[in-house]
């Protein structure tokens, strides 16, 4: 990933053709099979409503840049980071999309077996109950059906879960999680996961919990923990009751209470004293943050109010910041808190928040 090591005031020329820069080579990016690299620049900024100059020698010289550093992905950093799709490890290489909108912001869906379940907040189908609240609940399940359950959470909104063993599961902004309808009466008791959630485990001598994420998996006997595993972003488990493991292909951590583990981009594991307060934070409707990094902020941030988040200017990536929110704000007010705040440049328009 380059860095714009540049900390100078810069003029707003410059800062346009910054700016341009950016904007041409996502352009590319998105539109790789197009003619002509003009229209796709023009096509990306009427999808996401920004409106730049074009300067000739700064889209030749950009056109030129994104060339180059696209062979140089292709040879060097294919095999880097799992976790990332191609798509994002591309935009990550050449421009800092910290968080990338989804077109359209749907309901909490659940997908049973091989048909989606119509949901209504005031009657209950196929054993399964939505409360006004989001409250998620399975009730009355066969002993003999394991039929897969995936719930989908979007942008914006959370969701809470009871399995059928009483097992609390809090699910954060654009996450899903997949679980048998009814465990299986011998055996551990096992969820995927994608996204984040805070689990409060029911316990069953002999039966462990187990949730795996993509590369590594948490086993629980009963406990409180909370674990955050979106794509292109850090995975950490962080345990808040009780003791468990957190595994890999290679390797095995043991978690004390206030402890968390981290994965690393070798899959390494490593463990670290958490912040409770900072963990707890979503779950209890705030934006909280003690030393956080702007892009894990405005990633947050993105998610939940499903707008781009791009940082045309990479010096403050790393910022590291204190922030209390109410989730429940418009996203003007959050911004208005962070500029207050922070050195950077933030500019909030229609369809992305951008680090100038």
């Amino acid at each position: 990933m380059t860095t714009d090591k540049n900390t100078n005031p810069v003029d707003d020329s410059l800062l346009e053709d910054h700016r341009t820069s950016f904007l041409i080579r996502r352009a590319l990016l998105e539109d790789q099979t197009a003619d002509d690299s003009r229209r796709a620049f023009q096509r990306f900024k009427e999808r996401n409503g920004l409106s730049h100059r074009r300067r000739s020698y700064a889209i030749a010289a950009c056109i030129a840049a994104a060339a180059c550093i696209a062979t140089l992905f292709a040879v060097t950093f294919w095999h880097r980071d799992d976790f990332l799709t191609p798509e994002q490890r591309s935009a990550a290489l050449l421009g800092n999309v910290v968080y990338e909108a989804q077109p359209n912001r749907q309901c909490i869906s659940i997908h049973l077996g091989d048909k989606d379940i119509a949901l209504d907040n005031t009657n209950d189908t196929e054993g399964i109950s939505v409360g006004d609240k989001g409250e998620i609940q399975l009730f009355n399940v066969p002993a003999d059906n394991h039929d897969v359950v995936t719930i989908s959470v979007p942008q914006g909104q959370t969701a809470k879960v009871m399995l059928d063993d009483s097992t609390s599961i809090m699910l954060n902004a654009d996450s899903r999680i997949s679980f048998p309808r009814h465990f299986y009466g011998q055996g551990p008791r096992e969820v995927a996961l994608q996204g984040e959630a805070m689990f409060e485990v029911t316990h069953i001598e002999d039966r462990p919990f187990t949730v795996t994420c993509k590369g590594f998996k948490t086993t629980v006997l009963g406990t409180k923990f909370n674990v955050h595993a979106y794509g292109g972003e850090t995975p950490q488990v962080t345990l808040l009751e009780g003791r468990i493991a957190v595994s890999n292909d290679t390797e095995q951590a043991f978690l004390e209470p206030e402890q968390a583990a981290v994965v690393g981009r070798d899959y390494r594991l490593s463990i670290t004293d958490a912040d409770l307060e900072v963990v707890n934070g979503w779950t209890n409707g705030m934006f909280y943050y003690d030393g956080q990094t702007l892009r894990e902020i405005l990633a947050e941030i993105g998610r939940w109010y499903n707008i781009n988040v791009v940082f045309a200017n990479n010096t403050h990536l790393n910022e590291q910041l204190h922030l209390n929110a109410d989730r429940n704000m418009p996203i003007k007010e959050v911004v208005k808190q962070l500029k207050m705040i922070s050195t950077a440049k933030i500019k909030l328009t229609d369809k992305a928040l951008i680090v100038e």
